[in-house]
C-alpha cells in the first residue's frame, strides 16, 4: 500500500516538475522602427515615434528592423537588430547604457493583438530604460 501510494506520488511530482520547466511560446513580431520623437517629427533622439510591419511599399525611412516579444515575467522587449542600424543612429540612440524614451509612446492595438496581450493597450512610459547588448542587437525591455 505505502509502496503505492509512494510511486502515485512521484508520478504527480514528475508531472508538476515537467510543467514548470516547459517552454511557454513566445511570439515574436518583425517591425520596423522609426527613433525620434513623435511631437518633433521623429527628429533626434527621445525614443520610439514608430512601430509598424515590415513594408516594401513604404516610402517612410525607417531606422531599425526591430523584433517585439514578451520576456518569461510577461514585459514587453524590442531587439533593434545592429545589422539593420546605421553608425549615426546607432551611436545617437545607444551610445549610452541607457535608452531614453522622451514621451510615451502607445503600441497600436493591431499590434497588441498580435501580441497576444491581455489589453488592447500598451504605454512604454517616459523614462530611461536599460540597454542590453547582444553580438546582433541592442535589446530594451520595458
Amino acid at each position: 500500500m505505502l509502496t503505492k501510494t509512494l510511486q502515485i506520488l512521484f508520478c504527480v511530482f514528475i508531472i508538476i516538475l515537467s510543467f514548470s520547466f516547459a517552454k511557454k511560446e513566445t511570439i515574436t513580431i518583425q517591425v520596423q522602427a522609426k527613433f525620434g520623437k513623435r511631437g518633433s517629427g521623429c527628429i533626434g533622439v527621445g525614443g520610439v515615434c514608430a512601430l509598424d510591419p515590415p513594408n516594401n511599399q513604404t516610402r517612410t525611412q525607417y531606422d531599425a528592423s526591430t523584433n517585439i516579444f514578451l520576456t518569461k515575467d510577461g514585459k514587453i522587449a524590442l531587439e533593434f537588430l545592429k545589422n539593420s542600424i546605421s553608425v549615426s543612429k546607432a551611436e545617437e540612440q545607444f551610445g549610452t547604457s541607457f535608452f531614453e524614451i522622451e514621451e510615451p509612446f502607445e503600441f497600436s492595438t493591431s499590434l497588441c493583438s498580435a501580441l497576444k496581450l491581455k489589453s488592447n493597450s500598451f504605454i512604454i512610459k517616459k523614462g530611461k530604460y536599460p540597454i542590453t547588448s547582444t553580438k546582433g542587437s541592442y535589446r530594451v525591455v520595458f
